[in-house]
């Protein structure tokens, strides 16, 4: 029998446990702080773009120690409960970054906890948020990758859960120094007039806080300031007390000699009556050195803004309709007759001249050069150093429709106002009922003169009697854009290189069929800008450059104008507008002669 000895192993070869080196129980988390700083660039790149670069510095930091605080969370749970909590978390983040972007789209602002209150409201945007995620794929795709790669792959690539507690402790030293010190760098940036440390503490602007710091560190200055209030600003140079001032001499009174009381005893006229009395208890103002400047004269001229009388209602302007029926009606005054009467009527009133009037088409585009041109409206400077505005104009633009309303369709006016509906709304619609070769006939729309072609007058040119009341309307809505196709042309030939896209504006842009006529006349694309009052949003936008919210006027342009809608030509219509515009050009010069001769016979 053959006995076998066990093997028995050396102690100095039996196998250790091998210990986890630090770095290897933190495999994988660097994903968080990157997936973080990859949703704010997209958020960024997709929403307001890069009109602030030094916020990437503030940005980067806020969200590096974001997401170091995010991997913590992972390592201070179970391996299984550490990924479900941060993989649920990434979840809603990402459905919260994606609806940033739809928000933003649509309303060019982003959701705060503000706006929770009138969220209600966002369902009336319903029709147009499908549309505009569309618009929007590319960024929502991008905003999916580090949820997709997180369920992918984190169960396999990440170190989930913790061994010790202290492998907690020099990430969370980290995220808390990379926090101290972005701040730090936030609270001393103290200049310009909206500071980065003035929206950091005290002043809350989400959009410039989001360009600044990021979307989650504005969410957080959001529910600080709302629960805390917001953090005192830092503390600049204490002023000295200013010396007190003697206290100045009571000024003398501005007292009239009547006795308002005596006279609301007198009269019999409880109007009057009440007026004394209200006079009696009026404090009285003091004098200065404008008192008795129009002593002996006794005509005050006033001018005043009017409305028009269908603005004027019960129901609708009840505020208007009570200042209206219960306060001063002036029935005896001058009101001018012309489209512009505002500017027109001061300067009227203030030199006694008749201006040229009527609304004007204007046609102009921006260039690095002057333009020296004779036959050339104007070169004017433009407000930004080194450009310059380039402008074909002249008054024919939709005042001479205003004209033909006011003059040949009161009576339609009338009607429609009864059915509720506009005169406008009936002009569309009768010119709507013709279609551009039905008619040649063609108006020249210099109603109210015009600047390029001397002693010219409007008129219509081929009447015939099938012509109806709707062929002289498209006729006018033609003719005015004809002329500024003449504008654009003289433009085109000082520069060739002009885009072949048009922004329209003005009251043209209430009326689709006329918005189509330009179309079509010009075969090129229109584009409407999402404003009504063009010029307070160019004033606006002068403002936030000047208050430091963007670098110059061309970056303002670029984040505050947006296109609403296009409008595309109609091939089909290119050449019947081709020949009547050829017609057009051809009767303007031939026409030339027969107006100076009318002009010379007018003087005589």
């Amino acid at each position: 029998m053959t006995v076998t000895e066990p093997n028995i192993t050396s102690p100095v070869e039996e196998a250790q446990p091998q210990k986890t080196s630090r770095w290897a129980a933190w495999r994988g988390m660097w994903f968080f702080p990157v997936a973080v700083l990859w949703m704010e660039l997209v958020l960024r790149i997709s929403t307001i773009g890069f009109d602030y670069p030094k916020g990437l510095l503030y940005t980067f930091g806020f969200s590096l120690a974001a997401g170091l605080l995010l991997a913590l969370l992972g390592k201070a749970f179970s391996p299984k409960a550490g990924r479900i909590i941060v993989t649920a978390l990434w979840g809603i983040f990402s459905i919260f970054y994606m609806g940033q972007v739809v928000y933003y789209a649509i309303f060019k602002v982003y959701f705060t906890l503000f706006s929770v209150g009138g969220a209600g409201q966002v369902a009336q945007f319903a029709s147009v948020i499908f549309s505009t995620i569309l618009q929007c794929w590319w960024a929502l795709l991008l905003m999916l990758v580090p949820i997709a790669l997180l369920l992918w792959q984190g169960k396999k690539r990440i170190a989930w859960g913790h061994e010790q507690w202290k492998e907690l402790l020099w990430p969370l030293i980290a995220a808390l120094a990379l926090q101290f010190i972005t701040t730090g760098g936030a609270l001393l940036d103290t200049g310009g007039a909206m500071s980065v440390s003035r929206l950091y503490t005290t002043d809350f602007i989400s959009n410039l806080s989001v360009s600044r710091f990021g979307l989650l560190t504005t969410f957080r200055i959001e529910a600080r300031n709302a629960i805390f209030g917001p953090m005192p600003a830092v503390a600049v140079e204490e002023l000295e007390p200013e010396p007190e001032l003697e206290p100045e001499p009571e000024a003398e009174k501005q007292v009239m000699e009547i006795d308002f009381a005596a006279l609301a005893e007198a009269t019999e006229n409880q109007t009057l009556a009440e007026m004394y009395r209200y006079f009696a208890k009026v404090t009285p103002s003091t004098k200065n050195e404008y008192t008795g400047y129009f002593a002996g004269k006794n005509l005050i001229f006033l001018t005043c803004e009017s409305l028009w009388k269908y603005a004027i209602d019960p129901n609708l302007t009840p505020n208007l309709y009570k200042l209206w029926s219960e306060g001063f009606q002036f029935t005896n005054f001058y009101n001018p007759i012309w489209g512009v009467s505002t500017l027109d009527g001061e300067y009227v009133n203030l030199l006694g001249l008749i201006p040229v009037t009527g609304t004007w088409s204007i046609n102009e585009y921006v260039t690095d050069h002057p333009v020296i041109d004779k036959d050339l409206f104007m070169t004017s400077i433009y407000p930004i150093e080194g450009k310059w505005l380039i402008t074909e104009a002249s008054p024919t633009s939709a005042s001479n429709l205003e004209w033909f309303i006011n003059n040949f369709m009161e009576s339609d006016r009338k009607t429609s106002a009864e059915q509720g509906s506009s005169v406008y709304d009936l002009c569309n619609k009768l010119v709507s009922s013709t279609t551009p070769d039905e008619s040649h006939l063609l108006f020249f729309p210099f109603v109210f003169g015009s600047n390029t072609i001397p002693d010219a007058s409007a008129g219509f040119i081929g009447v015939n009697s099938f012509h109806k009341k709707a062929h002289f309307l498209r006729a006018i809505y033609e003719g005015v854009a004809f002329s500024h196709l003449y504008h654009t042309e003289r433009l085109r030939n000082i520069n060739p290189k002009l885009s072949r896209t048009i922004r329209i504006a003005g009251g043209v842009t209430n009326s689709p069929v006329w918005l189509q006529i330009f179309a079509d006349i010009f075969q090129a694309t229109l584009e409407i800008v999402d404003v009504k009052e063009h010029g307070t949003l160019g004033t606006a936008m002068t403002a936030a450059v000047m208050v430091g919210w963007f670098a110059e006027v061309f970056s303002a342009s670029n984040d505050m104008v947006h296109v609403s809608r296009t409008v595309s030509p109609n091939p089909e219509n290119h050449r019947v507008y081709q020949t009547k515009y050829q017609l057009y050009k051809n009767l303007l010069s031939e026409m030339q002669s027969p107006w100076k001769s009318c002009s010379n016979y007018i003087a005589h």
